[in-house]
Parts: C-alpha cells; structure tokens; sequence
C-alpha cells in the first residue's frame, strides 16, 4: 500500500477559510477523479498547516492519479477552485511525502 501525502502552511489568518476550501477541493478530486482524499490538520506543532492523504494499491496507481490530476487542471471550475486555495497559502510551503505501508 503506498500513502501521499501533500502537506501546506496555510496563513493564520485565512486559516478558517483554507479548512473549508481544502475539503471542497478534496470533494471535486472525488467527484472528478473518484480518488478519496482526506483532509488533515495538526493536532500539535504548527496549527497553520493542511494536508491531504490518499492511499493507493502501488506506485503505478499513484502515478495514474497525478497524470489525471495534471488533466484536472484543464477544468476551469477546479482551476478557480486551486486559485482561492493558494491565496491562503503560504508560498513554497508545499511538500509530498509518498511512504510505504509494512
């Protein structure tokens, strides 16, 4: 089993506004993609972060899933969606973290 993780500060003061943006874009992939992401917070350290995780059977699956991601970008719907997001965004605070389950 392979777990992404995609993790971001988001800016203090838009932190409400970030939480609810992160779950609808999660919806959209959903909908769009049929991948499950959930979205996270921190319960200790830095409370101005989000995360999304998703899990996938391999590596080749993962893959197909940002390849499509990639084409999601097309649809100006999730485009508006991502640019509202990245303004609550600190910038280059994005971070991917594949693990492997054992």
């Amino acid at each position: 089993m392979i777990v992404f993780t995609r993790t971001m500060h988001v800016r203090m003061l838009a932190a409400t506004q970030a939480i609810d943006l992160a779950k609808k874009i999660a919806v959209a992939i959903k909908e769009k993609l049929g991948v499950e992401l959930e979205t996270t917070v921190p319960v200790a350290g830095n409370p101005a972060r989000i995360a999304w995780t998703a899990r996938y059977d391999s590596l080749a699956d993962l893959e197909s899933y940002l390849a499509r991601l990639l084409e999601l970008r097309q649809d100006s719907t999730y485009r508006e969606l991502i640019g509202k997001f990245a303004e609550t965004c600190v910038p280059d605070t994005f971070e991917d973290t594949i693990w492997r389950t054992v």
